[in-house]
């Protein structure tokens, strides 16, 4: 660094703030806001429940799956989201495969 950088407050400015938020990235990876590795299909799986949507003849929400590795998704049409009903999607169409 020459003497004009080194006395430049607009630097020496950029120096301290990218001194502070790389301690702060520091921060966030020791509490663990890192992203968690996909390792083989079924690993993660995401849920959520979409709708509801205008009433068909019989369903109007939907249970959706997705696998994170293979990002393959799956739709379950519901009539109402309730807890014994998506369990039962769960249990045999997702967590026994």
């Amino acid at each position: 660094m020459d003497l004009e950088t080194k006395n430049d407050p607009f630097t020496s400015t950029i120096e301290r703030l990218t001194e502070r938020f790389t301690s702060i990235e520091d921060q966030l990876a020791d509490l663990g806001q890192r992203s968690t590795p996909v390792v083989e299909p079924g690993y993660m799986i995401g849920v959520d429940l979409m709708g509801p949507f205008p009433r068909s003849a019989k369903q109007n929400e939907h249970l959706v799956t997705v696998d994170y590795c293979s990002k393959w998704v799956e739709l379950f049409p519901l009539r109402k989201a309730k807890a014994p009903q998506i369990t039962r999607i769960l249990v045999e169409e997702i967590f026994t495969r």
